[in-house]
């Protein structure tokens, strides 16, 4: 697993999240990657939330004492890419998700999808933040936006180019609300912070 650190997302995230009130984390891992960006934020008084859907992870992320971390998962099944989109986005758009097999992505999805019988889900619902960073499983990116957007400010998208935050990055490149605040698609595989206008 590559963690977001020390580079240049990782910058952005730590710079604009010092504007924000309330920062949601979705997919903080251990809390060791782009967790760590947020601190100086949380020095100053914004409320950092961040979550984790693996317990081993999740216990880790509880031991940072400037996050509240949240175990489960930010959706219910419903929320989760159907099986048919995610094969048509694995046969059309060519990404790194593409050079697995599909057997493979569909034994991914559903041990994810069986996880959730055993997790807590849709933990994020109570949660108004302004500035969210997207960057859980790879089949819930575009529900996450659908429940956060309303009330952010900022949205961080990882993995534009491969399927989490495909869809997010051009709808929010789309909408004539959202101005690019950062981007670089050669980093792992791309990511982008967009603010409200």
């Amino acid at each position: 697993m590559q963690e977001i650190f020390n580079d240049d997302f990782w910058v952005a995230l730590h710079d604009f999240s010092q504007q924000a009130k309330v920062v949601l984390e979705i997919g903080g891992a251990t809390g060791d990657g782009s967790t760590t960006a947020f601190k100086d934020a949380s020095d100053k008084g914004v409320l950092i939330y961040s979550v984790e859907a693996l317990s081993d992870r999740y216990q880790q992320l509880n031991l940072k004492p400037f996050v509240t971390a949240i175990y489960g998962s930010t959706v219910s099944a419903e929320g989760y890419m159907s099986e048919d989109a995610m094969i048509k986005f694995w046969k059309e758009i060519p990404t790194s998700f593409s050079a697995y097999s599909l057997d493979f992505i569909k034994q991914i999805r559903n041990g994810e999808l069986e996880l959730l019988k055993q997790i807590p889900n849709n933990v994020i619902d109570d949660i108004k933040a302004d500035f969210v960073l997207i960057d859980g499983s790879a089949f819930t990116g575009e529900a996450e936006l659908e429940k956060t957007i309303a009330n952010a400010r900022f949205i961080a998208l990882d993995d534009i180019v491969d399927i989490k935050n495909y869809a997010n990055f051009h709808k929010l490149s789309n909408s004539p609300e959202w101005n690019i605040i950062y981007q670089n698609q050669f980093l792992r595989n791309g990511a982008a912070i967009f603010q409200r206008r």
